[in-house]
């Protein structure tokens, strides 16, 4: 996997569970604002492989936290089809932006 660049210029090594913390963490605004469960961390889990499986295709040195963000965004709309919650989540990570 590619280094993730901070936005302080650091580069780290990957970590799948950043955004799976991230995740989890940002959507637990969903219950008070849209009275929708946060994301459970099963599919937390999966939207992370599925950002690592892309990540991984790209085969690219570095990321930044914003190129890993769009990336799960993506996937968060894509998967909105099967899944309308999906869209809600997404729709608050763009808002909250933190980085991932």
């Amino acid at each position: 996997m590619p280094l993730v660049r901070t936005s302080d210029g650091h580069l780290l090594p990957w970590d799948k569970e950043a955004i799976v913390n991230q995740l989890t963490k940002e959507t637990v605004i969903a219950d008070v604002f849209f009275d929708i469960p946060a994301i459970s961390r099963h599919e937390a889990e999966e939207i992370a492989i599925k950002t690592e499986q892309r990540i991984r295709l790209m085969e690219l040195k570095f990321v930044s936290g914003p190129l890993i963000r769009e990336i799960v965004n993506i996937i968060l709309l894509e998967e909105s089809i099967s899944n309308p919650q999906y869209k809600i989540y997404r729709n608050i990570l763009t808002r909250v932006g933190c980085p991932i």
